[in-house]
């Protein structure tokens, strides 16, 4: 409520009435912010709200406000009130003293104010300045007839006193300056500042910031000692919760005391972050001749970090990432496998502060990009299918440089057995070497005979690793050989008419012979067809339509030969085994135009090709 301004109270009456109303109007007159009162004004009334005329003599009227009572005699004739028109104690009627006058002086604790009686009490304020008063009335309107006396019985918060000075604290952080502006009450008034900072742990800290300055602004920086021992208790929190107290003097009497809650945010400062990072790999360290060069793929480094936790912080963990690898242990030694010239060290802190710090080795010297020596293309194979000779064509990469103390070296060697035998020596290839490149395009002898399958196996070795690989070379017969006077078959094939095949001459002579992307084909004289051509296999149960080069008469044909076979058709680096690709029974529909086949084959080594050969007999008249 505010002070100087009426305030009305409606009342209650002791049973219903219709006929007339009655209350209280309250006023906070002043305050006397020294002593800490307040002086409440209370002013009974009346209000008529229909014709009854009754009246009445020597009434007890009773007013209290907090502990005080006041009581008044009074008389009151309805027949002189307006309708609806609020009326006041007087010395008239409608609503009047019965005993008493006096113009603004006290008649039996009320006062003649503006023509009405008014009730003064002078009230105590807690020490905080506020205070919440029961104010009580009894305003006796009851006669024999209509009349009812009404009651009013409220709780009246009073406008608060201010007892303290009020501060204004500019936000901070905590080892900065706090800015501390202190409104006054009254320019006599002085302020007591204590700061409690509330710690994580239970405990307060504490520091007077002023003792009964007069002063209006203040600024002030914690102690060192104190803000060391703040810091070391919240070693968890990124702020302070803390509360400020100001206590308003007037002399040496404390008239009041307020408190701020203050929370002082840490300023983030992330741990500092180092690392060492030393090779303990013996064979590494040999060739590079330096601890701290990281061979890439082969070294094995030991990370160790260094971290110093910020505003007595802890350090609560570690973490090392190098290229796919990482680790949480303060120091760490990798395996071999590392692939990056990057490694970025980290460590946080209890606040959960992270500290990091990056570190390319390549661009500090200590990194050598190393290439594994590999294959990019290997082929082993006849000239021809009959060829005693086997050949084989390779390129690949490798690590052409030094190390520091040693340079690179790479050797190639191969050895072979025949399938089933044992292995002989070692052989030694002479690569042609170009920067990072190798390459051999070559004979490996002339003496395998075709007839037989052999094993190669090939070591590609240079100072740091080697490279196995394997070959599987099948023996060099061809499914057909096929001359102007002869066919040669494997297996037997039975034929119908007179051509024998199985060594035996044709006696016969061919008078046609092409091919187009189908295949290719020979005609006999007599009527003798013959059909062969390739095709590629995949890996799995596969139907397919083949159509012939030329076409059989009235679907005769003799008879239908498939072989299975691989081939290297280029790719990356190759160090697997290739294996011949074996073949269940094909299921083979036929007509005059092609045929259907149904055939399965076993997987082999990357990057080469299964192909079917296929071979088809019969008349073409």
């Amino acid at each position: 409520m505010n002070i100087g301004e009426w305030y009305s109270y409606t009342g209650t009456p002791e049973t219903s009435t219709f006929s007339h109303e009655s209350g209280i109007d309250v006023m906070v007159v002043s305050q006397n912010q020294i002593n800490n009162t307040s002086l409440v004004r209370i002013r009974p009334w009346g209000l008529k709200l229909s014709g009854s005329t009754y009246n009445l003599n020597n009434q007890t009227l009773t007013v209290k406000a907090d502990n005080s009572t006041k009581t008044s005699k009074t008389s009151y004739d309805f027949r002189q009130a307006t309708i609806d028109d609020k009326f006041y104690l007087t010395d008239n009627y409608p609503f009047k003293r019965a005993s008493g006058s006096g113009s603004g002086s006290l008649v039996d604790g009320a006062y003649l104010v503006d023509g009405a009686y008014v009730y003064d009490f002078t009230i105590k304020h807690e020490d905080d300045g506020t205070k919440t008063i029961p104010i009580y009335a009894l305003i006796p309107f009851h006669n024999s007839a209509s009349g009812r006396d009404w009651v009013v019985d409220i709780d009246l918060e009073l406008p608060a006193i201010a007892r303290a000075n009020t501060v204004v604290i500019s936000k901070t952080y905590i080892d900065d300056p706090i800015n501390i502006a202190i409104n006054k009450t009254d320019d006599s008034f002085t302020t007591t500042l204590i700061y409690n900072a509330v710690n994580t742990d239970g405990t307060v800290t504490t520091e007077e910031i002023a003792n009964k300055t007069a002063n209006k602004n203040i600024s002030y920086t914690i102690s060192t000692e104190k803000l060391t021992t703040i810091l070391s208790k919240n070693k968890t929190s990124t702020s302070v919760l803390g509360i400020l107290y100001a206590y308003t003097y007037s002399g040496n009497t404390q008239i009041g005391q307020k408190s701020y809650d203050l929370t002082l945010n840490i300023e983030e400062t992330p741990p500092i972050v180092s690392a060492t990072v030393v090779d303990t790999n013996a064979t590494t360290i040999a060739l590079t001749g330096d601890g701290s060069k990281i061979i890439k793929y082969i070294s094995k480094p030991k990370v160790t970090i260094t971290a110093q936790a910020q505003q007595q912080a802890d350090i609560s963990s570690y973490s090392t990432v190098w290229g796919n690898s990482s680790s949480t242990a303060q120091e760490t030694t990798f395996n071999s496998g590392i692939d990056s010239n990057i490694v970025t060290v980290s460590a946080k802190d209890s606040r959960n502060w992270v500290g990091e710090e990056e570190y390319d080795l390549n661009a500090l010297g200590k990194y050598i990009e190393y290439i594994k020596p590999n294959f990019s293309k290997f082929t082993l194979s006849r000239p021809e299918t009959t060829s005693n000779t086997i050949n084989a064509d390779l390129t690949g990469v490798w690590f052409n440089s030094s190390f520091g103390a040693t340079s690179n070296t790479l050797e190639f060697k191969y050895r072979y057995k025949e399938k089933g035998g044992e292995y002989g020596d070692y052989q030694t290839i002479t690569l042609t070497t170009n920067e990072n490149n190798f390459s051999f395009n070559g004979s490996l002898g002339s003496s395998f005979n075709y007839q037989k399958q052999y094993d190669f196996e090939f070591i590609l070795t240079d100072k740091l690793m080697s490279v196995i690989t394997t070959f599987n070379l099948e023996k060099g017969e061809s499914i057909i050989r096929v001359a102007e006077t002869y066919v040669r078959i494997l297996g037997d094939i039975k034929i119908k008419g007179n051509i024998n095949i199985n060594d035996e001459l044709l006696d016969d002579f061919i008078i046609e012979q092409n091919k187009n992307s189908n295949g290719n084909y020979i005609k006999y004289k007599k009527g003798f067809l013959l059909q062969f051509g390739t095709v590629v296999a995949p890996a799995d149960q596969t139907y397919a339509d083949l159509n012939f080069p030329t076409a059989f008469s009235n679907s005769d044909i003799l008879d239908i030969r498939i072989q299975a076979g691989i081939r290297y058709i280029g790719g990356a680096g190759y160090g697997g085994s290739a294996q011949l690709t074996t073949l269940t029974t094909p299921q083979i529909q036929t007509n005059s135009s092609g045929f259907i086949y149904n055939v399965k084959t076993d997987g082999t080594a990357p990057n080469f090709q299964r192909h079917l050969e296929w071979l088809a007999i019969g008349n073409w008249k």
